[in-house]
């Protein structure tokens, strides 16, 4: 049932999709973890003995910043080799997110850049405060809660970062804010998460802290999760649904084609929302406007052909279907 009710709320454009390390993987970027060992592999033998086993990404390269000298520069160059020198292997899940346009809000901690990669100039990427009065409604925000390489002061990793990025001040914060915003009014959908990470956890329970039990739903999609951990995550308020990246993108785009015109026609989708689907599956619709609702009125190919099956029911009238039929042998030209 949390399936079809998220299926639902996200053809409803009611759901903010939140991107984590875990939906990198398959294009050959780390996980959190794995970014902690490229980390130590930095090291030398002795840098290496000078740091406890077990620490949390964040405790891992504060150690690793304060072994340099208190000086950022190679952990940042660390960073662009792994994310930005490093090209994807595939770009295929981001691809299929990208064509699914009833996410407006997007919001990562990832560091690679294969979100804006896939939307190209769709998307707006957003990481300072200084950004915020530059939104641009026509376009998917991205918000890089953990900073962009582009910008390296920008960058949270270390415990530091974390500490002064949700410090009490932070709540004045212009970007902060309007993450809040949009936070408090759709539900939150985490893919490519562990919410037993401790850079995750920190602010999920961020979240919760300033939204309190009004919030609404949240949903985590991951493969397998283990009963304690779908346990944890019923403590935090987080629906689980057990199904991994590719088939949940590929279950969601056949339901949206499946319910996509009744939809906009129920006024469920917007008409922008409709539009940019059916472009994005190379298709052209042409909508008319009836009672204060869209309705659609012809569709085309963009390059003028569509291959597909269609669906209709006609009346039980010998004569109209004789036309019919001698329409599709072609015995009969024309518009019906």
């Amino acid at each position: 049932m949390c399936k079809e009710s998220l299926f639902k709320l996200i053809r409803e454009e009611e759901v903010i999709i939140w991107i984590g390390s875990g939906l990198s993987t398959y294009a050959g970027y780390p996980t959190g973890k794995r970014l902690g060992e490229i980390l130590l592999e930095n090291l030398s033998e002795h840098e290496k003995s000078l740091i406890n086993n077990g620490l949390t990404l964040p405790d891992l390269a504060e150690e690793f910043y304060r072994i340099k000298g208190n000086n950022r520069n190679q952990l940042i160059k660390i960073l662009c080799q792994t994310f930005i020198d490093t090209k994807p292997q595939s770009t295929k899940l981001h691809d299929l997110l990208s064509i699914i346009p009833h996410f407006k809000t997007i919001i990562t901690t990832n560091y690679d850049t294969l979100i804006e990669g896939s939307y190209k100039e769709r998307a707006q990427v957003l990481y300072s405060q200084l950004q915020i009065p530059y939104i641009e409604k026509g376009k998917i925000q991205v918000f890089k809660v953990h900073g962009d390489l582009s910008e390296p002061r920008s960058i949270i990793i270390t415990k530091s970062d974390y500490e002064n990025f949700f410090k009490s001040e932070s709540e004045k914060n212009l970007y902060w804010t309007v993450i809040k915003e949009r936070l408090g009014t759709k539900n939150v959908l985490f893919l490519g998460y562990n919410l037993e990470d401790m850079n995750v956890s920190v602010i999920f329970d961020r979240i919760t802290d300033v939204l309190g039990p009004d919030r609404k739903e949240s949903f985590l999609i991951a493969p397998h999760l283990q009963r304690h951990k779908v346990a944890n995550l019923i403590s935090k308020g987080i629906h689980y649904i057990d199904l991994n990246a590719e088939d949940f993108f590929s279950e969601l785009i056949q339901e949206i084609k499946t319910h996509i015109i009744e939809d906009l026609e129920a006024g469920k989708t917007s008409a922008e929302t409709f539009r940019d689907f059916l472009l994005n599956n190379n298709l052209l619709p042409e909508l008319k406007t009836e009672e204060n609702r869209f309705r659609l009125r012809s569709l085309n190919g963009l390059d003028g052909n569509i291959e597909g099956k269609l669906n209709f029911t006609v009346k039980n009238d010998p004569e109209f279907i004789q036309k019919i039929n001698e329409y599709f042998k072609g015995k009969k030209f024309g518009d019906f």
